[in-house]
């Protein structure tokens, strides 16, 4: 998919991210899904753990899951919604289980690595996340956290403390840096007021 945008629509966030400081604003969300309520919405929210600067995978550092005696460890909770299955279609790169439906709530995505680590080989499967109970419904492949949006940018949140300096803001993380929850939860673990980072707006026959 490497410069090959996968729908026809609008991609909103900050320019250069900014530079950082990415949040989109509390009311943001509300506004687009009432001036475009017929397009497929998809908003996605970023909540970094208090780790943000480059890491390698394997490294103990960020928010902690875990499945019976095995864990990892990610520096990034990922919010997105059942609309992306109108705009990226992360369901075509599943390898078991489904993506998030409207209204699901206390479930995650993992990747194909993750689960291998956690030693999840079927789903649905609990997992804990911070010492709250998820339940894993899906395993994806590693490739859709690489997908490019509109615009020629990977989907996936950016990379802070990464290989360049100064930092371009156009270097998004590695697919080891994310659990993918949906986006509400992770506004309500905490990134309400620092989250939304991008909206992605298919619209309807484009």
């Amino acid at each position: 998919t490497a410069g090959n945008p996968v729908y026809n629509g609008l991609y909103i966030h900050r320019s250069r991210w900014g530079q950082g400081n990415y949040y989109l604003g509390v009311h943001t969300l509300d506004v687009l899904q009432s001036r475009f309520s017929d397009a497929a919405i998809a908003p996605r929210v970023w909540l970094y753990s208090a780790y943000r600067t480059t890491i390698v995978a394997g490294v103990n550092i960020g928010f902690r899951a875990s499945h019976k005696n095995n864990s990892i460890h990610v520096p990034i909770l990922w919010g997105l919604s059942a609309a992306e299955v109108n705009v990226t279609h992360p369901e075509m790169f599943l390898k078991e289980g489904r993506w998030f439906m409207p209204g699901d709530t206390g479930v995650v995505i993992i990747t194909t690595d993750q689960a291998k680590r956690l030693g999840i080989t079927h789903v649905p499967e609990t997992i804990t996340i911070e010492n709250t109970e998820f339940l894993a419904i899906g395993i994806i492949q590693e490739k859709y956290l690489y997908l490019k949006d509109v615009e020629g940018e990977e989907i996936a949140p950016i990379m802070y403390g990464g290989p360049v300096s100064p930092n371009p803001w156009n270097i998004h993380v590695p697919d080891y840096y994310c659990l993918i929850l949906p986006y509400k939860d992770v506004l309500n673990l905490g990134g309400v007021w620092n989250g939304l980072a991008s909206v992605s707006i298919a619209f309807k026959n484009a």
